[in-house]
């Protein structure tokens, strides 16, 4: 939250803040650590790029469609030289804010 705040009130270049135009990727590497797997753990996106204010249960899916948000968000999807790390999975609906 301190470094929202901070980016928050640090005007970037195109007038907006930089945190407008931002997105802040946060996660833990397990769901759950007792059975050290990858399943159903928690994962944040926040910033300008990203509509807030939502939690979605992706229904045990895999991460795929979360790299062609990302790539989505920060305007890399269909572009040449995208790797396709989302397998052709497609963006989050109502996840990216622009």
């Amino acid at each position: 939250v301190y470094l929202m705040k901070a980016l928050a009130n640090e005007p970037d270049t195109d007038g907006r803040s930089i945190l407008d135009n931002t997105l802040i990727y946060l996660t833990s590497d397990m769901g759950n650590g007792s059975a050290h797997d990858n399943a159903r753990h928690p994962i944040v996106l926040a910033g300008g790029l990203v509509n807030g204010g939502q939690a979605l249960d992706m229904g045990g899916v895999f991460w795929n469609p979360l790299f062609d948000t990302v790539a989505d968000a920060l305007g890399l999807l269909g572009e040449a030289d995208y790797p396709g790390y989302g397998n052709g999975a497609g963006p989050i609906s109502g996840v990216v804010s622009v």
